[in-house]
């Protein structure tokens, strides 16, 4: 395409995908290099990283009972998988698509997966049999306990769960360490960060800290430098947190950056940083920031509404603010300048209107 500065391809996941209807979701899948913005006009694909980076994931019914996909991953052997390549410009702008402004999946180009024929235990999650499956590899892993299909998608049932209080991330942890160090796979390990629950921040800073002790920052890719900002964050060390986010140079940016400014009162900083160009948000105000800090630098520091911001600043970065905190901070405070940070904060969060 021409003016096309890079290309993504998204593929197309299925609530059913024998039919291939049912509820759906799009999302963009890496090369075998794991990059997501292709250069060029070719790339080739690696079926063990396309169904380990976590994609096309769906929970059903009130049992939230998991889709295949999640467990299989989308690319699983004799599928058909409906994919879209789109074009973007320099300026990230989308430019063109093989995606029609009407179209029918049928009429949509298809990767047919023929690598190798569904196993028995596949078999069994392809048709949600997933109590069976656990019991299946499980009795395999007695047999053979480097067995590699096996780690696979137990690390993925217990990470994932698969259907409600099924999670259980002490076997999921088990299962993805030793995947990880029979295969040497970094999505292992990213999946399982990411599916932790943050009610339960000692585990995911134990799992974390083993991870990013096995993988040197310079083999991080964007969605581990996001968990390892994420994971000093958690623990408090927010000026390394930053560091992290910053290193992901991505078009669209993390707020907590400019949240971390605020908190340690560098607000040059972060106002140096709203005025470039290429320092957006997805839904932010940036001018609304700018004249929020400008005004915090005449408050006084030592004021009642400035502690209860900045301490509410730092449990939003550490991730511990629900709704019901934020109402009682943004009801309390009257300073105009942090009333409009607090606004789009609330409204990034959908916690305002």
């Amino acid at each position: 395409v021409e003016e096309a500065e890079y290309y993504r391809v998204k593929a197309i996941s299925f609530e059913n995908p024998f039919r291939m209807e049912g509820s759906s979701s799009t999302f963009s899948i890496p090369d075998k290099y794991g990059k997501y913005e292709i250069k060029g006009t070719e790339a080739i694909l690696n079926l063990n990283i396309l169904n380990s980076v976590g994609s096309g994931l769906s929970y059903s019914g009130e049992d939230m009972i998991i889709n295949p996909h999640g467990i299989l991953g989308p690319f699983y052997p004799q599928s058909n998988v409906p994919i879209i390549i789109s074009a973007y410009n320099k300026e990230d702008t989308l430019i063109n698509s093989t995606l029609p402004m009407i179209s029918f999946y049928d009429n949509i180009t298809t990767i047919k997966v023929d690598n190798r024929q569904l196993t028995e235990g596949e078999n069994l999650i392809l048709h949600r049999k997933y109590d069976e499956a656990v019991s299946y590899y499980e009795e395999l892993l007695k047999e053979d306990s480097t067995h590699e299909e096996a780690l696979t998608y137990l690390s993925r049932l217990y990470t994932k769960g698969w259907r409600k209080n099924t999670q259980d991330f002490d076997k999921g942890t088990e299962f993805s360490f030793r995947l990880y160090n029979l295969t040497g796979n970094r999505y292992i390990l990213e999946n399982l960060l990411s599916f932790m629950d943050m009610d339960n921040r000692e585990k995911y800073l134990e799992v974390g800290e083993r991870i990013f002790e096995l993988i040197p920052d310079e083999n991080l890719n964007k969605e581990l430098l996001w968990e390892k900002g994420k994971y000093y964050a958690i623990k408090g060390d927010f000026n390394k947190a930053r560091k992290y986010y910053e290193k992901l140079g991505e078009y669209y940016v993390n707020p907590d950056i400019i949240y971390i400014d605020i908190y340690n009162e560098e607000f040059d900083k972060a106002l140096d940083k709203l005025k470039d160009d290429n320092f957006k948000f997805w839904s932010i105000s940036k001018r609304n920031l700018t004249i929020g800090i400008e005004g915090l630098k005449g408050l006084d520091k030592d004021s009642k509404e400035w502690l209860e911001f900045k301490e509410f600043l730092s449990k939003e970065i550490k991730r511990e603010i629900y709704e019901y905190n934020f109402n009682k901070v943004y009801k309390n405070i009257k300073n105009p300048s942090i009333k409009l940070i607090l606004k789009e904060i609330g409204m990034d969060n959908h916690w305002l209107n």
